[in-house]
């Protein structure tokens, strides 16, 4: 909802706790020895012990491996690695959550004289958040449809959660909204 109303930075924030508890699904989901990371979450013993988040994108990237070899065997094309577009929506993302001055700087239309708050009031600004938010959809995906398969059994994931995934990078790529591809439509290129 906060991508569909044009906010940006202030739906990082809660992007960036979505993306940290979809990583943490990953450590229950990818690997019966990821053992340590689950009991880790699961004690939430103090400040200083709580899964990081190097260790839980390592378990998704683990994770990921083997969903990709799972969809070849079943004859559909793999998804790929999901790991640069995570690293670059994570560093984006704690940009903001720890209020760094990149994060303030790109609030700033200078066009209008005035600070993004809410609502953008910039049309690349609103794409951009639609651009993340499709990228954090489809991590969501991803993890809690995986989850949900043990409860389904069967060809869940490949049945009903490959093809929302794949329809979604079908129209991020028929439809870019990085500023890039914007500047070369708005030129007539």
């Amino acid at each position: 909802m906060q991508a569909e109303a044009g906010i940006d930075n202030e739906g990082l924030v809660v992007g960036r706790a979505l993306h940290e508890a979809s990583n943490i699904l990953m450590a229950f989901l990818a690997d019966p020895d990821e053992d340590d990371l689950v009991r880790l979450w699961l004690d939430d013993d103090g400040k200083h012990r709580y899964v990081k988040q190097g260790a839980a994108r390592a378990a998704q990237d683990r994770f990921e491996t083997d969903l990709n070899e799972a969809m070849e065997k079943a004859g559909l094309p793999p998804l790929g690695s999901t790991i640069n577009l995570k690293e670059e929506l994570y560093d984006r993302m704690s940009r903001t959550a720890h209020n760094r001055r990149s994060s303030c700087v790109s609030s700033l239309w200078r066009e209008g004289r005035q600070m993004a708050y809410g609502s953008a009031p910039s049309a690349l600004r609103w794409a951009s958040a639609v651009e993340w938010t499709s990228s954090m959809t489809v991590e969501v995906v991803n993890s809690v449809g995986d989850a949900l398969r043990s409860f389904y059994q069967g060809d869940f994931f490949v049945e009903k959660m490959a093809p929302l995934v794949q329809s979604i990078d079908a129209i991020r790529k028929t439809c870019p909204l990085d500023e890039d591809s914007i500047h070369q439509i708005a030129a007539g290129r």
